[in-house]
């Protein structure tokens, strides 16, 4: 399929193809701007994304640069230790460029680093403030791999801070709390 200027707008690969640094397996269906500039991608099996092995059905979204912006996973997967859930609307989970998770969206709560953290936007297990938190709620990581902020999943001391189910605690790389956080959303 092609845009009116001619430009490749939509195509499904018929072998293993490489397209703007990225390897794509046969059977991925690769979406193009009306630049020529890769846009999103499906990929038709797994396959390494940033060296990170990502399931079939997996899509990319890729920023006017060809840099990956976000992903969906088709199913709940298990990346990096972590348990990420699926999605297919909003924003998606993000790797740093050297292929550790930047941001996910957890499927069940977790411990990281000592936190429990939480995606859950349920107000009535954690309170009205969770509906404004956007992407606060994801998990987010230093390149490091270390957390960097997350949304506490249930009421804790944190090196010696109490905190409520539904605050953001943000981290530093050295996994040191933040005392007056400035939380952020991408």
């Amino acid at each position: 399929m092609r845009y009116e200027s001619r430009v490749l707008a939509l195509c499904r690969l018929p072998r293993d193809t490489a397209v703007a640094g990225y390897p794509f397996p046969a059977s991925s269906t690769l979406w193009f701007s009306e630049q020529g500039a890769l846009a999103q991608a499906r990929l038709g099996r797994e396959a390494p994304v940033l060296g990170l092995p990502l399931p079939e059905g997996t899509q990319l979204f890729f920023q006017p640069d060809g840099s990956l912006r976000f992903f969906w996973l088709p199913r709940d997967t298990r990346l990096q230790g972590h348990l990420v859930r699926a999605q297919d609307d909003g924003q998606g989970n993000r790797l740093h460029p050297n292929g550790a998770l930047r941001a996910i969206w957890l499927a069940e709560d977790e411990t990281i680093d000592g936190v429990p953290c939480s995606s859950s936007g349920s107000v009535w297990r954690l309170g009205w403030r969770v509906i404004g938190l956007g992407t606060r709620r994801m998990a987010w990581f230093h390149d490091n791999g270390r957390l960097q902020q997350a949304m506490l999943g249930r009421d804790s001391v944190i090196q010696g801070r109490a905190m409520k189910a539904g605050e953001v605690v943000r981290l530093d790389a050295q996994g040191r709390l933040e005392v007056s956080p400035t939380a952020f959303d991408e």
